[in-house]
């Protein structure tokens, strides 16, 4: 284990979550973390040196194909909106997830750092995991989604994250 799955591992485990390092690549570990709106299933990847890394957070079920461009318009939306990482969608076979990359020019980050940008992507994934629901189920259309969203959120524009501390230690 590198010190950057070490981190992780560590921070996921002091939280309460079961982690798994992937035996295939010793730069991965994966765990499931319970939010309100769902269950996530967590990876983190590591380069090949241990610095660079992909954070990766994927939504519980995958969109049905009837929903996939209603829901791509929303991630698209969304992603215009974000300061930091993205939504990315399979168009096969409907998989989500919040993804973040970060190229460390040889400097491991800070456990600082690492736990900030996991407390963004499940803030991030938690305000509109439920907003790609509303699609899917209630056929909402995907800006009256963002619209909704965002009154309930009190954010309009470019939506920074909450950091919500009670996910991860």
């Amino acid at each position: 284990m590198n010190l950057l799955t070490a981190l992780a591992y560590e921070i996921l485990s002091e939280s309460g979550y079961p982690v798994v390092q992937n035996e295939e690549h010793d730069g991965t570990i994966q765990s499931l973390i319970n939010l309100d709106s769902g269950t996530f299933r967590f990876e983190l990847m590591t380069g090949s040196r241990g610095q660079d890394f992909t954070l990766f957070l994927r939504v519980p079920e995958d969109i049905p194909e009837t929903h996939c461009y209603a829901v791509m318009e929303l991630l698209t939306r969304v992603n215009y909106r974000l300061a930091v990482g993205h939504f990315e969608m399979d168009l096969d076979d409907g998989e989500v997830r919040f993804v973040h990359r970060q190229l460390t020019d040889g400097k491991a980050p800070s456990s600082d750092m690492l736990l900030t940008l996991m407390r963004v992507s499940l803030d991030v994934m938690e305000t509109w995991y439920p907003g790609m629901i509303r699609i899917v189920r209630d056929g909402l259309h995907p800006q009256a989604v963002i619209a909704a969203i965002d009154e309930e959120n009190g954010h309009i524009g470019r939506y920074t994250g909450r950091y919500p501390s009670h996910r991860l230690n």
